[in-house]
């Protein structure tokens, strides 16, 4: 489970040993202080979310007007015996603050306050307990806080945007507008218009000005994917929007200033194109302050029942079925499966799985072919008759038609990532599937 930080304070350092020790078996990361230089000696330090003061005398209204600084990360937590509407009088509107009356109630309130930050990553759609994935989210909740350029690292799949979005959502700044955008599937032509907009009469057809996505997400975030796909003369007008905060609309002469945090995602070694000359190394430097890498999904494979439960629950809603659950062999043939297309190819199967299925329990004989047991040793027993009008051509035509239809359901019918998971490029996909009247 993910680890919620606690600075204790009070002058009893035998009371603060035990007490420690007692929310770390809660699971909580836990720093004390005995005076308040101690206090903001920590806050700098640490990303502290709950400060416990089990002594009222520590309060004053210089530590008070100290702590709005750390308003957005912070809740001050006082033990008193009474309801605390005296501490109205004293609070900064800025600081959240709630009063408890022993230990047991403290440790109440810090656990309800850890399930619903829980609550709020499912409710974005990130579901899973693995440390690998709660090593993730420790990193977006620091993250979150700032204004830093934050570089999301992973396969197809994985959940980056989702990851984005936690980003924004924990921000100070959740009320502002989230826009994304996929670098890879927006011709050149037209990417730097829709990313910084154009002036009228600026190209054939532009009849009015448009702000673009940098002027019309304002102060919110700016999520770009599959950020390698940009060209070498769009890099460098990003680089300057990361430097300078300035831009230049299309058809104008004129810089606008830039109010929005950038995030980026990208599925590809970058420090490889970097090598290679693709990509700016200027740039890279810039976008990789704050790397997150999200684990492709068979480095978390204990979250991939509560992953199951969870779109079962949803596509069970979304297609008005009754389906129970998963047999215990076909979860261990999810368990066992690789998941090249991670969550979304999980996400993706139950779906079918709910639709076909309508109600009762998920058996073996449901699952696809690729997804039973010894698929590959079925694979290696591929019968060929040679006898006849056997054609070779017609055989490998269609076996790489199968490998295409494979692709494209694995990945939701996404050309880019079905073209990766071949190993193709984008347009020889789509060639090959014009040539092979494929439609999906």
């Amino acid at each position: 489970m993910s680890s919620k930080e606690v600075l204790v304070v009070s002058e009893d350092e035998f009371f603060i040993k035990n007490f420690k020790e007692r929310l770390r078996q809660e699971g909580f990361g836990v720093y004390s202080a005995q005076s308040r230089a101690g206090i903001f000696r920590i806050l700098k330090k640490h990303p502290v979310q709950y400060l416990v003061f089990f002594r009222d005398f520590f309060l004053s209204h210089q530590l008070l007007e100290h702590l709005r600084g750390y308003s957005s990360q912070l809740e001050v937590l006082i033990k008193s015996d009474s309801n605390g509407h005296w501490l109205e009088r004293i609070f900064p509107e800025e600081i959240s603050w709630k009063v408890f009356k022993d230990t047991e109630h403290l440790i109440q309130i810090l656990k309800e306050e850890k399930k619903q930050e829980e609550n709020e990553f499912k409710k974005l759609g990130i579901i899973g307990e693995s440390s690998t994935l709660q090593n993730v989210l420790k990193q977006v909740k620091k993250v979150s806080k700032t204004n830093l350029p934050v570089l999301i690292i992973g396969e197809s799949g994985t959940g980056k945007e989702l990851i984005a979005r936690a980003i924004h959502f924990l921000s100070p700044k959740s009320w502002e507008p989230f826009l994304a955008i996929n670098c890879a599937s927006i011709p050149e032509t037209l990417l730097e218009s829709e990313l910084f907009g154009y002036e009228r009469g600026a190209f054939t057809g532009a009849w009015e000005s448009q702000p673009g996505k940098v002027g019309a997400v304002g102060e919110g975030t700016l999520f770009l994917d599959e950020i390698s796909e940009l060209s070498l003369s769009l890099q460098a007008k990003l680089l300057r929007l990361l430097q300078n905060r300035e831009y230049i609309p299309l058809g104008s002469s004129r810089c606008r200033y830039a109010l929005c945090r950038i995030i980026t995602a990208t599925n590809q070694d970058l420090t490889r194109l970097v090598r290679e000359g693709r990509f700016r190394s200027d740039l890279f430097f810039r976008l990789n302050v704050f790397p997150i890498r999200v684990p492709p999904l068979r480095e978390r494979k204990e979250d991939i029942p509560l992953l199951v439960e969870h779109f079962l629950a949803r596509f069970n809603q979304k297609y008005s079925c009754q389906v129970e659950g998963v047999s215990e062999e076909v979860m261990e043939a999810l368990l066992n499966h690789q998941w090249e297309g991670n969550v979304r190819e999980l996400e993706n199967l139950i779906a079918r799985l709910v639709l076909f299925k309508e109600r009762g329990i998920i058996e073996l004989d449901d699952l696809p072919e690729e997804y039973k047991p010894q698929r590959l040793a079925k694979a290696q027993m591929v019968k060929i008759d040679l006898h006849g009008d056997f054609n070779f051509k017609k055989a490998v035509n269609e076996f790489e038609s199968q490998l295409i239809l494979e692709a494209l359901a694995r990945t939701g019918g996404n050309k880019n990532q079905a073209a990766q998971l071949l190993g193709l490029k984008r347009t020889t996909l789509i060639e090959m599937m014009k040539r092979k009247g494929l439609n999906y």
